[in-house]
């Protein structure tokens, strides 16, 4: 594998509904962590240990912009007020197939530190709240990806490369609608054995939306088998739909 850099400028950083990649100075870290249970007994003589509850965190920070009126609106506005059970995802690069991971969160601080020297700067740490951990998958939109109207594919995404052909554990589709100029829409996962992949994968379609936000949806079944191939649908009646969507596809059974 390709060793890299994050100097690519590629990377992108969604909150919500929003793209915030634009007032990002940096991600100070994504962890994903995993409570460890002690079970060590009195026959043995090194630790036994059992893994607890998932947990995760994706910390950010950037300089301080709170421009009234802008579009999209600045993060003064975004995060002064806690957001609770906020979907973020952060993004590697805006290909599909590309590293992405998801944690459904709540924002746990909003902290701006005016340095001696006269800097303004703010620091934010989103940690999970909705009963999963961080999760790692790969992106389904070339981030902040235009869907003109119309029933709509993304680019096919194959991330098992052949062997295995296909897992069992269903899938987890993380979506931002970032805008919508008018009408309606439905975002879904689909997959298939071959490309261009059509097989609804039951549980990952979003509600029929009419304006900005964002949602993590698990496949009904945490036993579904999906395929080796996998890409967005977008549908409905609507125009000039800014979408940015992730899946997970879990190799053993959901925490």
């Amino acid at each position: 594998m390709a060793k890299q850099t994050g100097a690519t400028g590629g990377q992108r950083l969604f909150v919500d509904g929003y793209d915030v990649s634009g007032n990002i100075a940096a991600l100070s870290s994504m962890s994903a962590t995993r409570d460890q249970l002690d079970y060590t007994d009195l026959t043995q003589t090194a630790k036994d240990r059992r893994g607890g509850l998932v947990d995760g965190k994706i910390s950010f920070k950037g300089w301080w912009d709170a421009t009234v009126g802008a579009t999209p609106p600045a993060v003064h506005d975004i995060f002064k007020v806690p957001r609770t059970a906020a979907i973020v995802t952060f993004w590697d690069a805006q290909l599909a197939g590309s590293a992405a991971c998801g944690l459904a969160a709540d924002q746990a601080n909003y902290k701006v530190d005016r340095a001696t020297a006269g800097s303004l700067a703010w620091t934010v740490d989103a940690e999970a709240s909705g009963g999963s951990g961080l999760e790692w998958g790969y992106s389904l939109t070339t981030g902040n990806q235009l869907f003109a109207s119309g029933t709509l594919y993304g680019s096919d995404c194959d991330d098992l490369v052949g062997d295995p052909t296909s897992t069992a554990f269903g899938a987890i589709l993380y979506v931002h609608l970032i805008s919508i100029a008018s009408g309606n829409i439905t975002i879904s996962a689909v997959e298939g054995a071959a490309a261009s992949p059509t097989a609804a994968i039951a549980g990952c379609t979003t509600a029929l939306l009419t304006a900005q936000g964002a949602y993590r949806l698990p496949s009904t079944s945490a036993t579904a088998t999906i395929r080796q191939y996998t890409r967005l649908k977008v549908a409905g009646t609507y125009a000039n739909a800014r979408v940015a969507a992730m899946l997970v596809r879990p190799i053993g059974p959901q925490a």
